[in-house]
């Protein structure tokens, strides 16, 4: 159909400027819902963002509601109906009968699928460098990895083929690619939204979040789907704030650390106590939650590891491999010490109502120069193994490269979290679209 806006204007808008324009009539949900398709199809084969997409004409029956027409993309660790599941894998396929939970949430308030994104083998890693799907590239630099292990769904946002993705978050695979991609990543508290219909990584670990391009279209996003847990929050007068940055045992690339000077500089002139602070039991709890969760992985593929060994991706096979070697005791222990690291957990937050970190410690890179997992996830898996809720807000600064602010909140405290999140939006950080496919 004719367009009454242009595509490259339908896909830089917000979700509140595109929900205006379908209500007023301005814009017509078949409209919407061409345009991205035709993003889709010209901006897909450069970076790899999806792996299946829809070539059905959009419904005209679609679910009236707060996000009525607005895209979602879907992490192919998702059940969807229509879809099939294949976790990034060369072997597991499956038809799901129903949608997976994260998924009917999205679709009940209106959101139409787009397709399933790529992802790192069974959500197993932070670059998905996938060597059945091929590599999702980064929209801000085609030669850098968009992160993982949800680094399909990052990338569409930033290049503009979503507005709303789906992810899961295991020690990062949100906050990563929502770093590395200049977009905004929310893992909610442990169990907040129910892992039904998502192939696991670790049960124990998994949480399921969403991405999107700014921290306003994220409310949009919380706030239409959970409405009872989305009350205005008004922060105190004075912030108390925890900075981990000079306890840090990694060295931070230069570009990284001149961003959160950039950042604790800006703030230093709100009404913020800031205290320089450690992540509790740091080093052990980095250790438990690999622990835990290469055990959980082990568990769960031990049938297919028997069978037909050869069809993972070496990356996995390893990681599946170390996973079988510990002992029983080793993983109680590690439950055992997640226990101490929430107790620390909730002494820390008697005295901070907020933790800011950088979200990685290196800039977004190289494709052929990946690095070792655990330098990408040494600052987000704390949050996982607490349960603690997360999000990965981007920061330019001076860098041509994206960069992730994280801040982590009490349980339960998404919309405070996400208040916080805005305020820092606001004055320090506005929304980028990568024009790599806009004409």
């Amino acid at each position: 159909m004719k367009r009454s806006v242009s595509r490259d204007a339908i896909i830089q808008m917000p979700i509140h400027a595109l929900k205006h324009s379908m209500k007023t009539r301005d814009l017509a949900l078949e409209e919407v819902y061409d345009a991205y398709q035709d993003h889709i199809a010209l901006c897909n084969p450069v970076i790899n963002a999806y792996t299946q997409t829809s070539s059905q004409e959009m419904s005209p029956d679609v679910h009236e509601g707060p996000l009525s027409g607005i895209p979602v993309a879907i992490k192919d660790i998702f059940d969807v109906l229509g879809y099939e599941t294949t976790a990034g894998s060369s072997f597991f396929r499956r038809m799901p009968k129903q949608d997976a939970f994260a998924v009917s949430l999205l679709r009940q308030q209106g959101c139409v699928v787009l397709g399933k994104t790529n992802t790192h083998e069974f959500a197993m890693g932070g670059t998905t460098i996938n060597p059945h799907f091929g590599t999702t590239k980064n929209p801000w630099d085609l030669n850098r990895v968009a992160g993982g292990s949800s680094g399909g769904s990052a990338a569409a946002i930033a290049a503009g083929l979503s507005l709303i993705a789906l992810g899961s978050d295991t020690a990062g695979s949100i906050r990563i690619p929502a770093a590395f991609c200049g977009v905004v990543g929310l893992k909610p508290t442990y169990g907040h939204i129910p892992c039904d219909g998502v192939v696991p990584l670790s049960w124990s670990l998994d949480h399921v979040g969403f991405l999107t391009r700014s921290v306003v279209d994220m409310k949009e996003t919380w706030t239409a789907i959970f409405p009872d847990k989305s009350t205005v929050t008004k922060l105190p007068s004075v912030l108390r704030v925890g900075v981990v940055l000079d306890h840090l045992d990694t060295e931070l690339e230069p570009a990284i650390e001149a961003a959160m000077v950039f950042v604790l500089d800006r703030m230093a002139s709100w009404h913020v106590e800031m205290t320089q602070i450690a992540f509790p039991l740091w080093q052990d709890s980095l250790v438990a939650a690999f622990i835990i969760s290469r055990v959980e992985a082990a568990t769960y593929h031990q049938s297919w590891l028997e069978i037909h060994p050869d069809k993972y991706g070496k990356d996995v096979r390893m990681l599946l491999d170390v996973g079988r070697q510990f002992m029983g005791t080793d993983y109680v222990q590690s439950q055992r010490l997640r226990s101490a690291v929430i107790t620390a957990y909730q002494r820390l937050f008697e005295t901070v109502d907020f933790i800011i970190t950088p979200t990685v410690s290196v800039l977004p890179p190289l494709i052929n120069n990946p690095p070792d997992r655990s330098v990408l996830t040494q600052l987000t898996a704390p949050a996982n193994l607490a349960g603690v809720p997360a999000i990965s807000v981007p920061i330019w600064n001076d860098s041509s490269l994206p960069i992730g602010l994280q801040i982590m909140a009490p349980w339960g405290q998404e919309s405070a979290l996400l208040t916080f999140a805005q305020q820092i939006e606001d004055h320090i950080s506005a929304p980028r679209l990568s024009s790599c496919c806009l004409t």
